[in-house]
């Protein structure tokens, strides 16, 4: 039988990040991940049970006396979902915070996605739900929403594309992994055109069937849109769908990186005639 996905996410903090054992890391790495999975985060994007577990090996060699924590509950979706953890010795536990956001594809973890908190410290939009939010972070949360929702409203009715690049930083960081070349907004990309490009891009190459946001997340940095979509491809006519989270680094009043996370070896594979 196949595991929850929260189970696959606290297992994953455990049983594989938190494992000095390599045989049992081992185990469980073939257990919780697709051979071909995905990890990317800040140091890289290792492929397959191989490149996840080198990843976990010099990460612990790193710091051989830490130890991860989970922090509140894992939020969960049809396909998808986040845990928020800590990392750090046992006289500083949360030394080091961050979130894992996973994509599963029948019960194993297909890619994983490690994003760490600049401040050391997870805002309290995912903290254990007895610390109080600041005015400060009120703030914050409520400008990263309405950076969200003016970006989803410019696409929704069509706005200039330059128009919507406005709201991004000149030196954007632009990422939506996948199979590089097929389409031409999977990669990494630099620059706020890279975001009016892809706008130009998707709309020339592809017709919207369905667009629906299940929840806008935010931190003092972040914004993350979630939902799913239905896309018909213009050159084949196929249609795929999958779920998406949509990632805004916020610096400011502007976004930093733009990072979308979607099933797009399915969208690729649709292009493909």
């Amino acid at each position: 039988m196949s595991d929850t996905i929260e189970n696959l996410l606290v297992r994953n903090l455990h049983e594989v990040f938190g494992e000095r054992d390599p045989s049992r890391r081992t185990t469980a790495i073939e257990a919780i991940f697709d051979r071909d999975c995905l990890f990317s985060d800040p140091r890289g994007r290792p492929v397959g049970h191989r490149g996840l577990e080198d990843a976990v090996v010099a990460l612990q060699a790193q710091f051989p006396d830490h130890v991860f924590s989970q922090i509140g509950s894992v939020d969960v979706l049809q396909d998808s979902g986040r845990l928020a953890w800590a990392f750090g010795p046992s006289p500083e536990p949360r030394r080091i915070t961050g979130l894992d956001v996973a994509i599963v594809n029948a019960g194993r973890i297909s890619a994983l996605y490690t994003f760490l908190d600049p401040s050391g410290a997870l805002s309290a939009s995912v903290e254990t739900p007895d610390l109080p939010i600041t005015d400060t972070h009120k703030t914050s949360h409520q400008q990263n929403i309405a950076i969200a929702q003016k970006l989803l409203e410019g696409l929704g009715v069509g706005q200039d594309p330059a128009k919507v690049a406005a709201l991004f930083d000149a030196d954007l960081i632009f990422e939506i992994q996948g199979d590089d070349g097929v389409l031409p907004w999977i990669g990494y990309r630099t620059g706020r055109h890279a975001i009016a490009d892809f706008i130009r891009d998707i709309r020339t190459l592809t017709e919207p069937v369905t667009f629906d946001v299940e929840d806008i997340l935010t931190s003092d940095s972040r914004a993350a849109i979630i939902g799913a979509l239905e896309t018909r491809i213009k050159a084949t006519n196929k249609i795929t769908a999958t779920q998406f989270a949509i990632i805004l680094t916020i610096t400011g009043d502007v976004v930093t990186r733009f990072q979308m996370l979607e099933d797009s070896f399915d969208v690729s594979n649709a292009a493909r005639t």
